[in-house]
């Protein structure tokens, strides 16, 4: 009687022990199922995260080379309009020359005339350069040498971005404002 209470109590405690690994290897099994789900998961988010990475650069490029087609169109058209007025100008003042020649008078008014459509061609030849100047927008985590780079292709040319700019960023050229719009050297 004594070894059947035995028996019992050892088969009894094994079944137990079958019992409880049983237990432990399916919540292993479980946890391994979730942490291979959540790997899964974050693959597919950096996979995603890539994607738009790519896209974003892609669209960054399309809208780059857009705004330099842009900015060679003002300047050839601004280039075109310069020869234009100084053609006027001296066009004008060719026949200014043959007036000034019939009267000494008139030839002090007509000089007159023309130094001041000579300022005015020499104005809008310099208000046609100013609009061809390449603009930059500072946006959050630039810095001079960032848009050096970004922008002219080498970080070293920071202080050129920063002299033509001294009035609006100030006497510390490590502090730009986000939204400042800096006139950028040409490349």
């Amino acid at each position: 009687m004594k070894r059947e209470g035995l028996l019992n109590k050892l088969f009894g405690k094994g079944k137990k022990e079958a019992e409880e690994q049983a237990k432990a290897e399916a919540a292993a099994a479980e946890a391994a199922a979730k942490r291979k789900a959540a790997e899964t998961e974050v693959a597919r988010q950096a996979a995603e995260a890539e994607q738009m990475r790519i896209a974003a650069e892609a669209e960054a490029q399309r809208l780059a080379a857009e705004a330099e087609a842009k900015a060679k169109q003002v300047a050839a058209e601004a280039e075109a309009k310069r020869k234009q007025l100084e053609w006027n100008a001296e066009r004008e003042a060719a026949e200014l020359r043959a007036k000034v020649e019939a009267a000494a008078r008139e030839s002090r008014q007509k000089a007159l005339d023309l130094e001041a459509q000579r300022q005015a061609a020499e104005a809008a030849r310099r208000a046609a350069e100013a609009a061809a100047q390449q603009t930059y927008v500072v946006k959050a985590g630039d810095s001079l040498s960032v848009i050096a780079l970004r922008e002219l292709g080498d970080a070293m040319r920071w202080p050129e971005i920063y002299e033509l700019n001294k009035a609006v960023i100030g006497d510390n050229p490590n502090l730009i404002q986000i939204g400042t719009k800096l006139v950028l050297p040409k490349k």
